[in-house]
């Protein structure tokens, strides 16, 4: 089997593009868990927030009773 120049510069080529291809992909993952962790730090915020809302609420209805 003879490989030529032009044959190594193909499958060099085919490498890096599949190498570019699996950091597409990579990329994508990183970004969609780094978008699922600040939606979840958001709602977390939000929750802790609202919480802070309920204490006096119930604060003040125990001092009712």
């Amino acid at each position: 089997m003879n490989i030529n120049n032009l044959d190594i510069a193909k499958q060099h080529i085919r490498d890096l593009q599949m190498e570019i291809e699996r950091y597409r992909i990579g990329e994508q993952m990183r970004r969609l868990a780094k978008e699922k962790a600040k939606s979840m730090r958001n709602e977390a915020s939000r929750e802790k927030k609202r919480g802070s809302l309920l204490t006096p609420i119930l604060m003040k209805m125990r001092r009712l009773l």
